[in-house]
């Protein structure tokens, strides 16, 4: 297990925890840290960070909070042979868990105590706390519970040479562990089923995803081209309309002109042709008095 990654992330949140002041999410934290320290065998770390996690609950009266913190502190104290101090913190949590009606977290406490009377080669009263801790273990249907209830109860009976028995507790606690393993193979199995239909459907998304952005882009640059097509049909429209005003324009100033002319010359031949005929008129009157002269 990834303990070393465990403690910085347990760390980061106990941080966070500080920072918004969440004395009950502390406690957790502090018990966490612990716990990870406990598996790396820094025992007094471990028993610092519980010791603070206890304090904090004990302030808040979190009475789960007590006992679980109570309970992992006796696991540590067992590892550092204090066997009467784990007792006492044992038989706290045990109360709490009574008061509580906790049927799991009594087996496994009663287990806890079962090694502790093992310790101290009371093997009777381990025997007890086994068989009261299996029974709760079948009750709860706690296969991990049972396991441990047949462990404690195969070392009893060993160590006092009820070998037969020890041989029975033995077989049994390998059937649970095995069973566990089962599970555990079992969940394995699962998750890599699950991992593997996750990633398939991962995958297909992402082809589609990949095909849909292919189609999006494709469609962008065909709308690109067939605007940049209608932007120069409309351009290339205009420069014509407009050439073509412009000639007509041309051509309109140029006809006006022409009838401008026309007109003026129309108007020079009328006004000659006005002339001639006062000129004709007053040469017939000439005529016509020389005539009576004569």
């Amino acid at each position: 297990e990834d303990y070393e990654n465990a403690l910085i992330y347990h760390q980061k949140a106990y941080e966070v925890c500080l920072k918004i002041n969440d004395r009950n999410e502390i406690a957790f934290s502090l018990l966490n840290l612990g716990s990870v320290y406990k598996s790396l065998k820094e025992n007094d770390k471990a028993l610092d960070y519980c010791y603070g996690s206890l304090k904090t609950f004990k302030a808040l009266n979190v009475q789960s909070g007590i006992a679980m913190a109570t309970h992992i502190i006796g696991t540590i104290l067992i590892e550092k042979k204090a066997l009467n101090e784990a007792f006492e913190r044992f038989q706290e949590a045990l109360v709490i868990y009574r008061a509580t009606g906790r049927q799991e977290k009594i087996g496994y406490t009663l287990v806890d105590i079962g090694k502790v009377y093992l310790g101290k080669e009371n093997y009777q009263k381990a025997i007890l706390c086994g068989l009261e801790s299996l029974n709760l273990g079948k009750e709860t249907g706690a296969i991990l519970l049972k396991k441990n209830a047949f462990q404690l109860l195969y070392m009893a009976h060993e160590a006092n040479n009820q070998q037969k028995l020890a041989l029975e507790m033995f077989e049994q606690y390998i059937l649970m562990k095995d069973s566990i393993m089962r599970s555990e193979n079992q969940r394995e199995l699962i998750r890599h089923k699950f991992e593997y239909e996750y990633n398939k459907k991962k995958k297909l998304s992402d082809a589609m995803r990949k095909t849909e952005l292919q189609k999006r882009e494709i469609y962008a640059k065909e709308e690109k081209r067939r605007q940049y097509i209608i932007i120069t049909v409309v351009v290339f429209s205009l420069i014509v309309c407009t050439v073509f005003l412009l000639f007509i324009t041309k051509r309109l100033r140029l006809i006006n002109r022409q009838k401008n002319e026309i007109s003026e010359q129309k108007n020079t031949i009328e006004d000659i042709l006005f002339e001639l005929t006062d000129s004709i008129h007053y040469t017939k009157l000439i005529r016509k008095t020389i005539c009576k002269e004569i």
